[in-house]
Protein backbone atom coordinates (compact mmCIF):
# COMPACT_ATOMS: atom_id res chain seq x y z
CA UNK A 1 0.00 0.00 0.00
CA UNK A 2 2.79 2.78 0.87
CA UNK A 3 4.83 1.80 -1.97
CA UNK A 4 1.73 2.36 -4.52
CA UNK A 5 1.13 5.40 -2.93
CA UNK A 6 4.38 6.84 -3.04
CA UNK A 7 4.61 5.35 -6.76
CA UNK A 8 1.46 7.35 -7.20
CA UNK A 9 2.78 10.39 -5.84
CA UNK A 10 5.90 10.48 -7.81
CA UNK A 11 3.60 10.22 -10.99
CA UNK A 12 1.68 12.94 -10.09
CA UNK A 13 4.57 15.28 -9.15
CA UNK A 14 6.26 13.51 -12.51
CA UNK A 15 2.76 15.12 -14.36
CA UNK A 16 3.47 18.23 -12.81
CA UNK A 17 6.99 18.84 -13.90
CA UNK A 18 6.35 17.75 -17.42
CA UNK A 19 3.16 20.05 -17.93
CA UNK A 20 5.10 23.07 -16.33
CA UNK A 21 8.19 22.37 -18.71
CA UNK A 22 5.61 22.11 -21.91
CA UNK A 23 4.17 25.43 -21.12
CA UNK A 24 7.69 26.63 -20.38
CA UNK A 25 8.82 25.33 -23.82
CA UNK A 26 5.92 26.94 -25.48
CA UNK A 27 6.59 30.49 -24.28
CA UNK A 28 10.61 30.10 -25.18
CA UNK A 29 9.37 28.85 -28.81
CA UNK A 30 7.13 32.09 -29.11
CA UNK A 31 9.48 34.23 -27.86
CA UNK A 32 12.05 32.82 -30.69
CA UNK A 33 9.81 32.94 -33.34
CA UNK A 34 9.34 36.61 -32.35
CA UNK A 35 13.37 37.21 -32.37
CA UNK A 36 13.53 35.76 -36.06
CA UNK A 37 10.80 37.89 -37.39
CA UNK A 38 12.49 40.95 -35.99
CA UNK A 39 15.85 39.63 -37.46
CA UNK A 40 13.78 38.65 -41.19
CA UNK A 41 12.47 42.47 -40.61
CA UNK A 42 8.99 41.32 -39.68
CA UNK A 43 8.72 44.20 -37.34
CA UNK A 44 4.56 43.41 -36.78
CA UNK A 45 5.32 40.33 -35.90
CA UNK A 46 8.01 40.93 -33.84
CA UNK A 47 5.61 43.24 -32.11
CA UNK A 48 3.20 40.90 -31.02
CA UNK A 49 5.64 39.31 -28.36
CA UNK A 50 6.00 41.46 -25.20
CA UNK A 51 9.58 41.19 -24.82
CA UNK A 52 10.40 41.70 -28.34
CA UNK A 53 8.15 45.20 -28.67
CA UNK A 54 10.53 47.67 -27.91
CA UNK A 55 12.91 46.47 -30.52
CA UNK A 56 9.94 46.60 -33.47
CA UNK A 57 9.06 49.36 -32.58
CA UNK A 58 12.63 51.01 -32.69
CA UNK A 59 13.64 49.92 -36.21
CA UNK A 60 9.97 50.48 -37.41
CA UNK A 61 11.20 54.28 -36.49
CA UNK A 62 8.00 54.57 -34.17
CA UNK A 63 10.92 55.71 -31.21
CA UNK A 64 7.90 57.18 -29.04
CA UNK A 65 6.90 54.16 -28.55
CA UNK A 66 10.10 52.54 -26.93
CA UNK A 67 9.04 52.70 -23.03
CA UNK A 68 11.89 54.04 -20.76
CA UNK A 69 11.06 50.86 -18.91
CA UNK A 70 12.55 48.38 -21.84
CA UNK A 71 16.31 48.28 -22.35
CA UNK A 72 17.58 51.52 -20.73
CA UNK A 73 20.20 51.25 -24.21
CA UNK A 74 17.75 50.64 -26.22
CA UNK A 75 15.75 53.50 -24.98
CA UNK A 76 18.50 56.03 -24.95
CA UNK A 77 19.35 55.13 -28.28
CA UNK A 78 15.72 55.81 -29.40
CA UNK A 79 15.76 59.49 -27.49
CA UNK A 80 18.71 60.30 -29.63
CA UNK A 81 16.90 59.44 -32.65
CA UNK A 82 13.61 61.27 -31.85
CA UNK A 83 15.93 64.18 -30.40
CA UNK A 84 17.44 64.41 -33.97
CA UNK A 85 15.06 63.33 -36.37
CA UNK A 86 13.51 66.93 -36.39
CA UNK A 87 15.70 69.32 -36.43
CA UNK A 88 15.17 72.85 -35.56
CA UNK A 89 17.61 75.69 -33.92
CA UNK A 90 20.64 75.34 -31.70
CA UNK A 91 19.27 75.83 -28.64
CA UNK A 92 15.99 73.44 -29.02
CA UNK A 93 18.87 71.07 -30.41
CA UNK A 94 21.20 71.25 -27.21
CA UNK A 95 18.37 71.02 -24.96
CA UNK A 96 16.87 67.78 -26.45
CA UNK A 97 20.20 66.06 -26.20
CA UNK A 98 20.88 67.38 -22.93
CA UNK A 99 17.84 64.61 -22.00
CA UNK A 100 19.68 62.24 -24.19
CA UNK A 101 22.99 62.50 -22.64
CA UNK A 102 21.70 62.25 -19.36
CA UNK A 103 19.48 58.91 -20.38
CA UNK A 104 22.89 57.64 -21.51
CA UNK A 105 24.67 58.49 -18.63
CA UNK A 106 22.06 56.56 -16.34
CA UNK A 107 22.80 53.68 -18.51
CA UNK A 108 26.48 53.94 -18.24
CA UNK A 109 26.08 54.18 -14.51
CA UNK A 110 24.71 51.63 -14.05
CA UNK A 111 26.37 48.87 -16.38
CA UNK A 112 29.93 50.41 -16.14
CA UNK A 113 31.35 47.68 -19.15
CA UNK A 114 28.66 48.70 -21.29
CA UNK A 115 30.86 50.13 -23.72
CA UNK A 116 28.41 50.67 -26.72
CA UNK A 117 26.40 52.72 -24.37
CA UNK A 118 29.52 54.76 -23.43
CA UNK A 119 30.78 54.89 -26.80
CA UNK A 120 26.67 56.81 -27.57
CA UNK A 121 27.09 58.91 -24.62
CA UNK A 122 30.60 60.43 -26.14
CA UNK A 123 29.05 60.79 -29.16
CA UNK A 124 25.89 62.73 -28.07
CA UNK A 125 28.27 65.01 -25.88
CA UNK A 126 30.94 66.00 -28.79
CA UNK A 127 27.52 66.59 -30.95
CA UNK A 128 26.04 68.87 -28.33
CA UNK A 129 29.12 70.08 -28.22
CA UNK A 130 29.67 70.78 -31.61
CA UNK A 131 26.07 72.20 -32.46
CA UNK A 132 26.46 74.67 -29.49
CA UNK A 133 29.70 76.28 -30.91
CA UNK A 134 28.24 76.66 -34.21
CA UNK A 135 24.97 78.01 -33.07
CA UNK A 136 23.05 77.09 -36.39
CA UNK A 137 20.03 75.38 -37.13
CA UNK A 138 20.20 71.79 -37.87
CA UNK A 139 18.21 70.44 -40.63
CA UNK A 140 15.60 67.45 -40.25
CA UNK A 141 17.26 63.85 -40.76
CA UNK A 142 16.97 62.28 -44.00
CA UNK A 143 15.41 59.15 -43.95
CA UNK A 144 17.22 56.66 -45.85
CA UNK A 145 15.12 53.31 -45.06
CA UNK A 146 18.08 51.47 -43.67
CA UNK A 147 17.64 48.39 -41.58
CA UNK A 148 19.86 47.12 -39.23
CA UNK A 149 21.80 45.22 -42.08
CA UNK A 150 22.35 48.40 -43.93
CA UNK A 151 20.65 50.69 -46.91
CA UNK A 152 18.60 48.82 -49.13
CA UNK A 153 20.75 48.70 -51.89
CA UNK A 154 21.18 48.82 -55.73
CA UNK A 155 23.79 49.76 -58.50
CA UNK A 156 25.28 53.56 -57.54
CA UNK A 157 23.83 55.87 -59.86
CA UNK A 158 25.76 57.07 -62.67
CA UNK A 159 27.74 53.76 -62.59
CA UNK A 160 28.88 51.61 -65.72
CA UNK A 161 28.58 48.12 -64.30
CA UNK A 162 29.38 46.82 -67.19
CA UNK A 163 33.05 47.52 -66.32
CA UNK A 164 33.17 44.78 -64.10
CA UNK A 165 34.42 41.81 -65.06
CA UNK A 166 33.23 38.16 -64.16
CA UNK A 167 36.13 36.09 -63.31
CA UNK A 168 35.03 32.56 -63.52
CA UNK A 169 37.18 29.82 -61.62
CA UNK A 170 38.98 27.04 -64.07
CA UNK A 171 40.41 23.49 -62.93
CA UNK A 172 44.14 23.48 -63.39
CA UNK A 173 43.77 20.82 -66.83
CA UNK A 174 41.57 23.54 -67.97
CA UNK A 175 43.63 26.53 -67.67
CA UNK A 176 46.67 24.34 -69.16
CA UNK A 177 44.23 23.61 -72.33
CA UNK A 178 42.69 26.99 -73.09
CA UNK A 179 44.71 29.40 -74.55
CA UNK A 180 42.75 32.46 -73.00
CA UNK A 181 41.18 32.21 -69.60
CA UNK A 182 37.79 31.84 -69.24
CA UNK A 183 37.55 30.19 -72.48
CA UNK A 184 38.06 26.63 -72.76
CA UNK A 185 38.32 24.21 -76.17
CA UNK A 186 35.78 22.28 -77.68
CA UNK A 187 33.66 20.04 -75.82
CA UNK A 188 33.55 16.56 -75.88
CA UNK A 189 30.94 14.46 -75.01
CA UNK A 190 31.56 11.73 -72.23
CA UNK A 191 29.98 8.24 -72.86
Amino acid sequence: MKTTLAQLLLAAALLAGGLLLLVRSDRVARLADAQRSLLTLRYDRAADEQATRAAAEYWRGNYEAVAAGADPLLAANAAYRAAVAPGGDARTMVGRLDRVIKQYADVVRNDPANEVAAFNYEFVVRYRAAIAARGVPVPPAADTNATPHGAVGGPPAGRDNRQFKVMVPMRPDERQEAQEAGRSGRRLRKG
